[in-house]
C-alpha cells in the first residue's frame, strides 16, 4: 500500500515528480525498510514474486535518483545498477542483482515493467503491482511499451523495416526459446 499510495501521488504519465516525491521522503523510507525486512519464503506464488521483484526494483531506482537529485541522467551516477546497494529480505542487493531475481522467477514480462529512469525504458505505472492483478497490468504495461515509437516498436512509412527497443536484443534469451535458434 505505501508503494502503491506514492505513485498514485508522484506518478503521471509514466514521469516521477521527484520534487514532491522528495517532500515525502518518509513514506518512501518506510517501504523500503519493509522491503528491507520483508521475509521472502512466503512468497510462494509466481505472481506474487514477479509483483515483489517489480516494485522492490522500481522503488529502489526512484530512492537511487532521489539520493543523488537532481541528476541529469542515471548513468551520471557511477554503479548506479552494479554497485549502489539495496537492503531487500535482508540481502544488499544492487539494481543488477534485483533485477536478476525477478528475471529468475522466469517471466519474460518483468522487462516491461521493471523502469530505469531512462528515457528508453518503460514508463513507470501510478499502481503497484499486485498478483490478483499482474496478468492486466503486464498486458496493459506491453501494449503501452509496444504503442510507444520512441520506446518499444515503429514501423517505418515504407513498411519495410521494424524499429524495435534494444531490450529485445539485451534479454533475447528471455524472449526467445534457444530451441528456435538453432
Amino acid at each position: 500500500r505505501l508503494w502503491d499510495t506514492l505513485l498514485t501521488r508522484y506518478v503521471r504519465q509514466g514521469l516521477v515528480d521527484y520534487t514532491g516525491l522528495r517532500a515525502d521522503r518518509a513514506l518512501l523510507d518506510r517501504y523500503l525498510a519493509a522491503l528491507a525486512a520483508a521475509d521472502l519464503q512466503w512468497l510462494t506464488a509466481r505472481n506474487e514474486q514477479v509483483a515483489f521483484w517489480i516494485n522492490a526494483y522500481n522503488a529502489c531506482v526512484v530512492k537511487g535518483v532521489l539520493d543523488h537529485y537532481p541528476i541529469r541522467s542515471v548513468k551520471d551516477v557511477k554503479g548506479f545498477f552494479e554497485r549502489v546497494r539495496y537492503h531487500i529480505g535482508g540481502e544488499s542487493l544492487t539494481l543488477n542483482d534485483i533485477e536478476a531475481k525477478g528475471r529468475a522467477v522466469g517471466d519474460w514480462r518483468i522487462h516491461f515493467a521493471l523502469v530505469c529512469a531512462s528515457s528508453s525504458c518503460p514508463s513507470l505505472r501510478a499502481a503497484a503491482y499486485v498478483p490478483e492483478r499482474l496478468e492486466a497490468q503486464l498486458t496493459d504495461q506491453i501494449t503501452q511499451f509496444l504503442r510507444d515509437a520512441s520506446r518499444g516498436l515503429r514501423l517505418e512509412p515504407s513498411g519495410r523495416v521494424v524499429w524495435v527497443s534494444k531490450m529485445f536484443q539485451w534479454y533475447a534469451k528471455d524472449f526467445v526459446s534457444t530451441s528456435r535458434l538453432t
